[in-house]
C-alpha cells in the first residue's frame, strides 16, 4: 500500500496517496507478528516511515499544523528520523516558527554533521 501511495504521490495526487499512507499505517497498528525486538522494529520503521509520508503530503497542501503534527507522531517512534525533522523545520519554517525550525536543523546537524 505504502508503494501504491508513492505511486499517487509522484503524479502528484496527494489525496489519494495520503489515502494508501493511511490504509496502510492502519494496518501496522493490527499488525501483531511474532513479537520479537526485530520485528517491533520493522513495524515501527515502517509506521514511522508511513506517518513522515503523510507529513510530506501536508506539506505539499500547504497544511503546515497537520505536518508538524504526523512528524512528531513519527518522531515519537524514531527519535533520530533526519526526514521527519526535516519536513517538520520547513512546516515551522512556514508558520514563522523559527525557533523550533532551528531546533530541529540543530539536531539534524547533531545527528548528520556533514549533512549541510
Amino acid at each position: 500500500r505504502r508503494e501504491r501511495g508513492n505511486e499517487f504521490f509522484t503524479s502528484g495526487e496527494y489525496e489519494k496517496a495520503d489515502s494508501f499512507y493511511e490504509s496502510a499505517f492502519d494496518l501496522l497498528l493490527c499488525e501483531e507478528g511474532d513479537g520479537s525486538r526485530e520485528h517491533r522494529r520493522i513495524v515501527g520503521d515502517e509506521r514511522a516511515l508511513l506517518l513522515t509520508n503523510r507529513a510530506t503530503v501536508c506539506y505539499k497542501r500547504a497544511k503546515y499544523n497537520e505536518t508538524i503534527a504526523y512528524c512528531s507522531q513519527a518522531l515519537a517512534i524514531r527519535t533520530n528520523m533526519i526526514k521527519a525533522k526535516f519536513r517538520r523545520a520547513q512546516a515551522n519554517l512556514e508558520l514563522g516558527h523559527y525557533e523550533e525550525a532551528e531546533r530541529d536543523c540543530r539536531s539534524i546537524l547533531e545527528i548528520e554533521p556533514e549533512n549541510q
